[in-house]
């Protein structure tokens, strides 16, 4: 396949095709996915070793599908104006030719996490570079996990799904370390009442690389010590948002989360804890700026988490979250947060409760009706992951249905 640029001459009311802008951009997709291929055909490469290289090709397909959307939406659909900018051909059609082989060269090179990581930071200038020429977004709960303190309108529902890539991620209940993908990072929000919402979060699919395994481990695992990889369904939420105060002049919006974390994973797995665990949040929020530009919020509560190993026994940990959503226009917001939680115990936490925290730094951006999310994240515990970046994308429906009243 070739991807070529051309100069637009205009002459009159007509355009030609001038000389090629910039270098040809030859992609060999057959031959990058031939090799694991013929090695499948041989027996060289196991299947679940080719479904792993696939999951880490994933996020290169989505980037580089991306850049070509943004490029069109931001020509309204058509290439040709996108051209006629001198001072945007040359920049766009460097970029495009640079990072088409760059991502491909990637791909190739490695089946694992770690080229991944190699590449990160040119992955997020890639990423801004492209979302530069596109339209942007409303606030959206996406990519913060801290909670707002506003509610959908009644009767809508808000779809969220993502992709997460963490690295160096620690399991001490089961003494795995690796790399973890999260495929299908899932919430469903339903407005009930104007100042009550319904929330549904998950993970569909967990897939670790593991690095290193504690052996014995402390729990009972499902397979043998040198397995590579492993998988696993994850731990589902559902908690009610109630939105108690709306913010005044000089007051902040004040509300309430309770919510139950299911236990639907399976410990034999390396991954989940498999256990129910409660928790309440308090949530405020104060808006800044003309228009509310800035707009400041955070979660203060506790978490009632089950101790797998130690019966009759809970953790009690402090659950936190400070977040900000910065409006540069109306097309781009920026959004950045601390979020997680404390061991309020006396020296070591029981396995699988311990503290955690991470910093995310990322943007939201709206095209085509649907509200795209990107992030950066960086772990700040000793048992959180150690960076990794998260992408997603959020659907808000018109009113589905009339809520009772």
């Amino acid at each position: 396949m070739k991807l070529i640029l051309y100069q637009v001459k205009k002459q009159g009311k007509n355009e030609e095709r001038g000389k090629p802008l910039f270098l040809t951009c030859e992609i060999a997709i057959i031959e990058l996915f031939k090799q694991p291929c013929l090695a499948v055909g041989k027996g060289g490469l196991p299947p679940l070793v080719l479904m792993r290289a696939m999951l880490n090709w994933l996020p290169l397909l989505l980037l580089a599908i991306g850049c070509a959307l943004t490029l069109c939406y931001a020509s309204r659909y058509n290439p040709l104006v996108l051209l006629k900018r001198r001072n945007m051909r040359a920049m766009l059609a460097r970029m495009l030719h640079c990072s088409l082989v760059r991502l491909l060269k990637l791909a190739q090179e490695s089946f694992s996490f770690m080229s991944l990581r190699k590449h990160l930071s040119y992955i997020f200038g890639l990423l801004c570079v492209s979302l530069c020429v596109a339209a942007g977004a409303q606030a959206q709960q996406r990519p913060l996990i801290t909670e707002d303190v506003d509610i959908i309108p009644p009767g809508t529902l808000r779809i969220e799904a993502g992709i997460d890539f963490l690295q160096d991620a620690k399991f001490p209940l089961s003494g795995l370390t690796g790399d973890v993908t999260r495929v299908g990072v899932i919430g469903i929000n339903i407005g009930l009442a104007p100042n009550v919402e319904l929330q549904i979060d998950g993970v569909a699919q967990n897939v670790l690389s593991i690095n290193t395994q504690t052996v014995p481990s402390p729990i009972t695992l499902g397979f043998q010590p040198g397995t590579t990889t492993t998988n696993d369904t994850g731990d589902f939420t559902i908690s009610t948002k109630i939105k108690l105060r709306a913010e005044s002049k000089r007051g902040p919006s004040l509300g309430f989360r309770l919510g139950v974390q299911l236990p639907n994973s399976n410990q034999s797995r390396g991954i989940g804890v498999n256990q129910t665990n409660a928790f309440g949040t308090i949530l405020f929020g104060k808006k800044f700026g003309r228009d509310g530009r800035v707009n400041l919020f955070g979660n203060v509560g506790i978490g009632i988490l089950t101790a797998p190993l130690e019966d009759f026994t809970q953790n009690d940990v402090l659950l936190y979250g400070f977040a900000g959503i910065v409006r540069i226009n109306r097309h781009f917001n920026l959004a950045g947060e601390v979020n997680g939680r404390a061991n309020t115990r006396g020296g070591n936490a029981p396995l699988g409760t311990e503290s955690q925290s991470e910093a995310r730094l990322g943007m939201q951006i709206k095209a085509s009706g649907l509200r795209f999310d990107f992030a950066g994240i960086a772990g700040l515990t000793e048992f959180s992951p150690r960076s990794g970046i998260t992408f997603g994308v959020t659907y808000d429906t018109p009113s589905v249905f009339a809520p009772a009243k």
